[in-house]
């Protein structure tokens, strides 16, 4: 019997296909699930995520969540200061 509570957001991760379908089937026993609002993870809390998988690779960029919070905290119009650290990407894992 499926309940009629909802999931507003439910973000998962799989380590094989097999576990992924045994999910995806466990989770539509229990809850209404609309497949037109399933797909790849976009946003988590106000950060827009990149994958891609081919090159094993995920980014979270969090600048319109750091945006909106200098907007609420009056810093738009501050005058930005240089960082002393360096750029460089970071060693593979």
């Amino acid at each position: 019997m499926k309940h009629r509570n909802t999931i507003d957001e439910l973000i998962y991760t799989e380590s094989s296909e097999t576990i992924l379908k045994w999910f995806k089937r466990f989770i539509s026993s229990k809850f209404d699930v609309k497949q037109s609002e399933t797909g790849p993870l976009e946003w988590i809390l106000g950060a827009k995520v990149f994958r891609d998988k081919s090159k094993g690779i995920t980014l979270i960029n969090q600048s319109v969540a750091i945006e909106k919070l200098a907007g609420k905290l009056d810093l738009l119009k501050s005058n930005p200061v240089r960082s002393p650290t360096i750029a460089s990407p970071l060693p593979p894992p």
